[in-house]
């Protein structure tokens, strides 16, 4: 149990008996940012990976896509979490339901976790769908993707 600590030193007691640690490089007062930021998405029921990232500042729930070229917002989702379509490029894109009208737009910021992406392409979409927020390989491509026994892992380099 740690009794008290400092920068300097940290006193423990074990089984009875106190112990004066002196910080060292392997018991250090200092915080350092990890190199590689990971991120572990376990399946749902449905076998798909949801989690909550962070768009433009704003919580939403998204489900990991890759094999969304883009990050896909429905127009409806993207009014909610204020993002505008103005000054983006009009276009279709091809969803399972079809063509629909979509506009090209560029997200200030997307947040997983602890990792971080500024200037993400992402497709609005004219609509309700799709229901959650696709993180499609405009974010994925920029982390290093493993799965296995239903644990997604996202792994970025500082």
């Amino acid at each position: 149990m740690l009794v008290d600590a400092d920068s300097d030193e940290a006193v423990v007691e074990f089984n009875g008996k106190k112990m004066t640690l002196s910080l060292s490089n392997r018991i250090s007062a200092r915080f350092i940012e990890a190199k590689v930021k990971t991120v572990s998405i376990a399946v749902n029921n449905s076998q798909q990976y949801i989690t909550t990232a962070v768009i433009n500042g704003v919580p939403v729930e998204v489900l990991v896509d890759t094999g969304a070229t883009m990050v896909a917002i429905s127009s409806e989702t993207a009014k909610n979490l204020g993002i505008t379509t103005s000054g983006g490029k009009k276009g279709e894109a091809t969803t399972v339901s079809g063509m629909v009208a979509s506009t090209q737009v560029v997200l200030r910021d997307v947040r997983v976790g602890d990792i971080k992406m500024s200037n993400v392409k992402a497709l609005i979409i004219e609509g309700s769908f799709p229901k959650k927020v696709l993180l499609g390989m405009t974010f994925l491509q920029q982390v290093q993707i493993t799965e296995s026994a239903g644990l997604m892992v996202l792994k970025s380099s500082l």
